[in-house]
């Protein structure tokens, strides 16, 4: 799978969840959120490239366990949402708690975790959805600048740069036998 062979234009967001996951050894917790995020179709279109911009690597992953591959904890939720979307965010939470319990290294930093279901993904001539899970760790701050009476306020804000994506997996429907499809992106740790 060559991921150039990705056709983003047509892709769309169709759900996307966020939640904050900190590092367990540093019992920073992980935060939950009851429900997805809405947002309108301009957000959606900016953070599609924002999220999908960085999968430019030939390599392709696959999920795997020693015995069997239903035991591989992340493959399970990830089917799960393949076969019912409507539990997209149940699993999503799912995966969240998971990555959490995993969270245990000390250089791993705190962060928003947001999961996504992509319909329409054309890869290599099939049309299939994809779950993405992504991880921003690293801030930047920002400054804004607003019209007042008169003049100009300027306050600073920190965020994430739609610039840079810190890590993602795109996790594909199809060749689930084989443990899907994945590509993989990780800025943080080359």
């Amino acid at each position: 799978v060559h991921i150039s062979m990705l056709y983003k234009e047509y892709i769309k967001i169709s759900s996307l969840s966020v939640h904050r996951v900190g590092n367990k050894a540093a019992v920073e917790g992980v935060e939950l959120s009851e429900k997805p995020v809405e947002i309108d179709e301009a957000l959606a279109e900016i953070l599609k490239g924002y999220f999908l911009m960085a999968f430019k690597d030939d390599e392709k992953y696959h999920f795997t366990h020693p015995t069997e591959i239903e035991l591989n904890s992340v493959f399970t939720y990830i089917k799960k949402i393949f076969i019912e979307v409507e539990s997209f965010h149940e699993q999503s939470r799912n995966i969240a708690k998971f990555l959490y319990e995993k969270s245990e290294h000390p250089n791993i930093k705190r962060g928003d975790f947001y999961v996504i279901y992509f319909k329409d993904c054309i890869l290599d001539g099939e049309t299939v959805d994809a779950v993405g899970l992504f991880k921003s760790e690293n801030k930047d701050t920002f400054i804004q600048i607003n019209a007042v009476s008169g003049g100009f306020s300027v306050e600073s804000q920190t965020g994430m740069s739609i610039n840079k994506l810190d890590k993602g997996c795109l996790i594909f429907n199809t060749q689930e036998e084989n443990g899907y499809v994945a590509c993989v992106v990780d800025n943080s740790n080359r």
